[in-house]
């Protein structure tokens, strides 16, 4: 008999078990594992986005050693603020 939740007929079909207990549990295991990837790709996107700021911080660090000519005040404020963005989306992933 089929029930009204076709996700539970489709992991009791799956595990070839119509206890419920075994289904929640199918159930449960795929979320975790599922989540566990989201996890993995959330934790990559960081990394990625902390290594730009590290490199956009040598090279603010490069360009000021030159000193404060008027030619390189509007790369150097764009770099800033693209960094500060990045922070900004960091703190908010976090």
């Amino acid at each position: 008999m089929a029930s009204n939740i076709p996700i539970y007929d489709q992991i009791a079909h799956q595990t070839r078990s119509t206890r419920f207990d075994k289904v929640l549990l199918a159930l449960f295991v795929r979320e975790r594992e599922a989540n566990r990837g989201d996890e993995k790709e959330y934790g990559k996107m960081i990394e990625e986005i902390e290594v730009r700021v590290e490199y956009r911080y040598a090279i603010l660090l490069e360009l000021e050693k030159f000193g404060s000519y008027q030619i390189m005040n509007e790369p150097l404020h764009r770099l800033k603020l693209a960094q500060q963005e990045d922070l900004d989306e960091i703190a908010f992933l976090t």
